[in-house]
């Protein structure tokens, strides 16, 4: 896929969770809604709006290997002495001293966390 710029960064990362549940229940769309906890008339926006199709099959094995691009994503940290801050653009999303906001995927909080030890390696 080539990176759509009318996705926004949130928009990619649930386009390759989306694409991950495909994959994982080889395409039954009515087993990936149930999975996802949504409906299947939501399912097809998401999968229209996402721009996620048949071409995707297979794409998040790749995305397993190497993770997904966070920083491609919009995502950055900002380091501090003892922990860090997670944010995407200029809005603070969350620190790991004050806990991660709800519902965020652990692998970008692992991937946060990830980001302070390479940063404080420097």
């Amino acid at each position: 896929m080539k990176k759509d710029v009318s996705l926004k960064p949130l928009e990619l990362v649930e386009r390759a969770a989306i694409i991950e549940a495909l994959d994982e229940f080889k395409w039954k769309k009515s087993a990936v809604a149930d999975h996802l906890e949504i409906t299947r008339t939501t399912l097809w926006r998401k999968l229209k709006l996402l721009g996620i199709n048949q071409r995707d099959r297979g794409k998040s094995r790749y995305e397993a290997e190497r993770g997904p691009n966070y920083e491609a994503a919009g995502f950055r940290v900002v380091p501090c002495t003892n922990y860090v801050i997670l944010m995407l653009g200029n809005f603070e999303i969350g620190d790991n001293i004050d806990g991660w906001p709800e519902g965020l995927p652990e692998e970008l909080v692992k991937w946060a966390e990830n980001e302070l030890k390479v940063k404080h390696e420097e």
